[in-house]
């Protein structure tokens, strides 16, 4: 059999293609702290990624509303390992609201812009009114009308 000259660059990609769909993705989610009920929000998250057979899916859980700052101080997801970010965090959508430490909101700004996937699920959208990357990240929130253009 003679390979024509698209074929012997074709299949190459191919077979780079089909090795990719055998492997899984990497999925974290962030959950922890939602006006909803987070714990089966996020069971139904990994069993819909799981269940297609292409997501391996951890989840990392902030601490409570009321631990003291050493504890969020000491959480630290690591996001640069996974394809995709599900956040399924909700603190409040007030200036009151629960912000991330620091050094992790950096940590996924850095990590969005390298190209990382990120998924604002539900409720989600509700999070971190004051933190301007993540505004443009989710796009479009649940804001009050006065917070600007929606």
């Amino acid at each position: 059999m003679q390979l024509s000259r698209r074929s012997l660059v074709l299949s190459p990609l191919l077979a780079s293609v089909a090795r990719a769909q055998k492997e899984k993705l990497s999925a974290l989610v962030i959950d922890g702290i939602n006006n909803h009920d987070w714990e089966v929000g996020t069971r139904v998250i990994k069993a819909v990624l799981e269940s297609s057979g292409r997501f391996k899916v951890d989840v990392s859980t902030t601490p409570r509303r009321e631990a003291p700052a050493t504890a969020w101080e000491s959480w630290r997801p690591k996001f640069d390992g996974y394809d995709v970010v599900v956040n399924n965090f909700n603190g409040g959508h007030l200036a009151n609201g629960i912000r991330w430490p620091e050094r992790v909101e950096q940590a996924l700004e850095k990590y969005e812009r390298a190209g990382g996937g990120f998924v604002s699920y539900h409720a989600a959208n509700n999070a971190f009114l004051k933190w301007e990357a993540y505004n443009e990240m989710i796009g479009l929130g649940w804001r009050d009308k006065a917070f600007g253009p929606g």
